[in-house]
């Protein structure tokens, strides 16, 4: 690997480099697993898990049917740009406002209700901003969706702030995530997954907050009724 070649490629007088290239790049520069994944997206080179795919439908009845089994568990499924597909009960109760929103980003930075809804809303919205830098590069296709949702939230000074630090991840390094009730301001635990949905349609992700039982074994974030 010459220094001619990356100058080359730096100044788009080469094309995509291949996927063999970029793994002797991630190897020279030090590059840590995430931040390969990101460069594999950012070229819009095939890492070996699989690339977009067209999504006439992406969420199915029984997709749908699976949500609600979940009972007081949250889950919801969204598209990379963040904008909700489908959702129980659970997830939008304890995230007011979300379904008329319509998009986690957008309703993260607009949203007063957004703010009270999490114990740590700064270290939240900056796992969201990474997540969403990280899974769209893989989809060029959501270009214009991603350019509008940028343009919504230009004016938000904290937006502003979390995007320009540049972060990006595609898992938790913190499961544990504290949400407050809408009732009652109470903290409760939620284990927090977030992942592409297998064998579906590429761009399709799932969220998952599994209830953790509070000291007395009790389900923490559950009510009277076993709803939030």
């Amino acid at each position: 690997m010459s220094v001619s070649y990356l100058a080359q490629l730096e100044n788009g007088e080469k094309s995509r480099p291949s996927a063999e290239m970029l793994r002797a790049l991630a190897t020279a520069l030090g590059m840590d697993a995430t931040t390969l994944c990101y460069a594999f997206a950012l070229a819009g080179v095939d890492d070996g898990s699989g690339g977009p795919v067209d999504e006439a439908d992406p969420i199915t009845a029984d997709m749908r049917a699976t949500l609600e089994h979940f009972g007081p568990t949250m889950a919801a499924y969204m598209n990379s740009a963040t904008d909700l597909l489908a959702g129980n009960r659970s997830y939008f109760d304890a995230l007011p406002g979300l379904r008329i929103d319509g998009n986690l980003l957008h309703w993260m930075f607009t949203s007063a209700a957004a703010r009270r809804a999490f114990a740590d809303w700064r270290s939240e919205a900056t796992y969201i901003v990474a997540m969403f830098r990280s899974v769209v590069a893989a989809f060029p296709e959501r270009s214009e969706r991603v350019q509008q949702l940028l343009d919504s939230l230009a004016d938000s000074p904290d937006f502003v702030d979390v995007w320009n630090g540049g972060h990006v991840t595609y898992a938790r390094r913190e499961p544990l995530l504290g949400l407050r009730r809408p009732d009652t301001g109470e903290i409760v635990t939620v284990d927090a997954q977030f992942y592409r949905v297998p064998h579906a349609v590429a761009d399709v992700y799932v969220f998952i907050g599994i209830p953790v039982p509070d000291e007395q074994g009790r389900p923490g974030h559950l009510g009277d009724t076993g709803q939030w």
